[in-house]
């Protein structure tokens, strides 16, 4: 999924019809290979995705909720919206900085990676103080202290992500 390029057709080593963990391996190693090059943030989050979803279902990643969100009775697409708590493309930069090691490429995403359901209104909240693609000044690269989003929004979360 997301991985054709017009002008260079598949990316190296892709094949679409590996299982999600075995092709891990095969995504790390694409991204790795993407770091250092000058290709579009949006094909990186396509394949960081995929990343992401491994860790979700093979590594019993825990997400976060707020306390609004906690309080519906059920979670639906019409009142949730599934959240990065820090965004992708702080979390790309990030990682277009760093140009971690292969073998380290993986611990960076587990390092970097949460997840948080809020309500549609709190949403809304972090569009308002402009939150949305981007952390808060104070943040200061302290990637322990991603909450500082949510805190900017005055949004409070009821379980943390990663616990």
């Amino acid at each position: 999924m997301g991985r054709y390029d017009k002008k260079n057709g598949y990316y190296p080593n892709h094949r679409t019809n590996q299982s999600l963990k075995a092709k891990l391996d095969d995504t790390l190693d694409v991204i790795h290979f993407m770091i250092g090059k000058n290709i579009r943030e949006a094909r990186m989050r396509v394949l960081i995705n995929d990343v992401y979803e491994h860790l979700e279902r093979y590594e019993s990643f825990h997400y976060g909720i707020s306390v609004m969100a906690q309080k519906l009775s059920q979670l639906s697409a019409k009142d949730v919206v599934l959240e990065h708590a820090v965004p992708s493309n702080v979390v790309i930069n990030k990682l277009k900085s760093q140009k971690p090691n292969r073998s380290d490429l993986l611990q960076f995403f587990r390092d970097h990676y949460f997840l948080c359901f809020i309500t549609k209104n709190e949403n809304i909240c972090l569009n308002k103080v402009g939150l949305k693609f981007k952390m808060p000044p104070n943040w200061n690269q302290n990637w322990k202290n991603w909450i500082c989003r949510y805190k900017a929004a005055d949004i409070s979360l009821s379980v943390n992500p990663g616990l």
